[in-house]
């Protein structure tokens, strides 16, 4: 159904729309669709935004799935889940942004792209990129190590196909020295 409200309270916010399920089930939805005309007359749909009760109970949890048309067929695109964590081609972001697939930054007409990974001003505990296959290849880790100066370093996973970083196999230091075997350069190119 659809309930639309006047607010009349200044400077307060009211809902003013409602699209409302009374169905009480998990996974429950209530959802805004957007239409056009196709060529040959009939009404298709373009794209939604679907709010879905993911759990019921008096601790209820809600998400926004946003859908667009995929060959002829409309497909989630994007969910922000309960917890915040965004999922573009993924139902079920397991972080803040969950990306499946393939990502692209490109100049724009006043600048460059330009991607920054760093942790908080407040931990300062550095910034990595993990580089993860999923078989049993060795994965890496690209880091920046803080705690040492701002030094770069490039860590194999201490198993095939594994998520633990210990020894880094290459070290670039601050001051322009890299390492290859050690972290501790004493020279423009030192190999252990």
């Amino acid at each position: 159904g659809l309930t639309i409200l006047q607010n009349t309270l200044s400077g307060s916010t009211q809902d003013q729309l409602y699209l409302a399920n009374q169905a009480s089930a998990t996974s429950t939805a209530s959802r805004l669709t957007f239409r056009a005309q196709d060529v040959s007359g009939n009404s298709t749909s373009t794209a939604a935004i679907t709010g879905i009760l993911a759990q019921n109970w008096n601790t209820a949890k809600g998400q926004l799935a946003f859908s667009t048309i995929n060959n002829g067929i409309l497909t989630e695109a994007m969910r922000i889940t309960d917890s915040g964590n965004v999922g573009i081609g993924t139902a079920s972001p397991a972080v803040a942004l969950d990306v499946v697939g393939d990502i692209s930054l490109h100049r724009s007409a006043t600048g460059r792209g330009s991607l920054t990974i760093g942790d908080n001003t407040i931990n300062n505990d550095g910034a990595f990129l993990n580089l993860q296959s999923s078989n049993s290849a060795t994965n890496w880790r690209i880091a920046q190590n803080a705690s040492v100066g701002g030094d770069l370093e490039f860590i194999p996973s201490t198993a095939g196909g594994g998520s633990t970083y210990t020894t880094a196999a290459v070290t670039i230091l601050s001051g322009g020295n890299v390492g290859i075997g050690t972290t501790s350069p004493g020279s423009l190119l030192s190999v252990h």
